[in-house]
């Protein structure tokens, strides 16, 4: 075997078994529970797993593959003593950094706290959505960071993971990303389809609702809820409104969270997507400056996904 095949082969196996061990690691998270239901947190431990592999092999993938695994063996996902609920916030947490270390770079995660990734990633998904730059104080990480979005913003059509409520939605339509809460100016129904269907609840006039997206050509847009399990949260389509009865609201205003019901299932939807390449600044308490760049499109659930 040449020199070239051989270091090919080392490479494959590498990446091989840094997938492989993230996924032992999740123990329970990655299998359903007695009853055959999910919670949240298996959801979307599965979700950034997905994501992980189906990326091309290439260092970023390597690099986030090892540090979920770095996570992992800190908190105690490989732990049998711990519970099952503890591994599984263990490996969520692993999977979170993995994916936050894939979008942010080596040189932003290294100086960063698993909990401030996600708050850069967060402005990181503001700021596509606006157009503005975020500046960011970060005291557990005692760091500073920036974000600027992109000079020219793209819209890209993609399938993307979602969860929904099969109680409620009887259809997963296409719909173009909004992703940001609404008030609603006047009681309205909520149907199980666009254009019509099976009402399925009604929406109180000044209530704030999350608006995943709007049905394209139409007046219908797909409205989620927040759902919470633990230490993991999450949005979850639950039907489609008519867009009379909405208005935009302030993006900060926070939507009341609930359990996630029994009746949740994950699926796929196809999205356009705003997405552009995302510019990173970190300033450690030393003063040291790291910077980096990341391609990242805003999901329906309001989180930076990679399209």
């Amino acid at each position: 075997m040449s020199d070239l095949s051989r270091r090919g082969s080392r490479v494959a196996l590498t990446v091989g078994l840094c997938l492989t061990v993230a996924a032992a690691s999740a123990g329970p998270a990655w299998a359903q529970t007695a009853q055959g239901q999910k919670t949240l947190s298996q959801m979307l431990s599965e979700r950034e797993q997905r994501a992980a592999q189906s990326r091309q092999s290439n260092g970023s993938k390597i690099f986030g593959a090892v540090v979920g695994l770095g996570v992992a063996y800190a908190c105690g996902a490989f732990n049998q003593q711990q519970t099952a609920q503890q591994r599984q916030l263990c490996a969520l947490g692993a999977t979170v950094a993995g994916y936050g270390a894939y979008l942010l770079g080596k040189e932003i995660t290294k100086n960063l706290q698993a909990k401030d990734q996600k708050k850069v990633l967060a402005a990181a998904s503001e700021s596509l959505r606006t157009g503005e730059p975020a500046a960011l104080e970060l005291p557990d990480s005692r760091a500073q960071a920036s974000v600027t979005p992109p000079s020219t913003i793209v819209t890209k059509e993609a399938d993307v993971d979602v969860i929904y409520d099969t109680s409620r939605v009887a259809t997963l339509s296409n719909i173009d990303v909004l992703a940001q809460p609404y008030l609603v100016t006047t009681a309205a129904e909520l149907r199980d389809n666009p254009g019509g269907g099976r009402v399925t609840g009604r929406l109180a006039a000044k209530s704030a609702v999350y608006v995943a997206g709007q049905v394209p050509g139409s007046d219908w847009y797909m409205v989620s809820e927040r759902v919470v399990d633990g230490d993991a949260e999450g949005k979850m389509i639950v039907g489609y409104v008519n867009g009379k009865a909405l208005k935009p609201a302030d993006p900060a205003l926070q939507i009341a969270g609930r359990a996630m019901p029994s009746s949740a299932a994950e699926g796929k939807l196809r999205a356009v997507l705003r997405c552009g390449e995302m510019e990173f600044q970190v300033r450690d308490q030393l003063g040291k400056t790291s910077k980096s760049k990341s391609a990242m499109c805003r999901g329906p659930e309001g989180t930076p996904i990679s399209a």
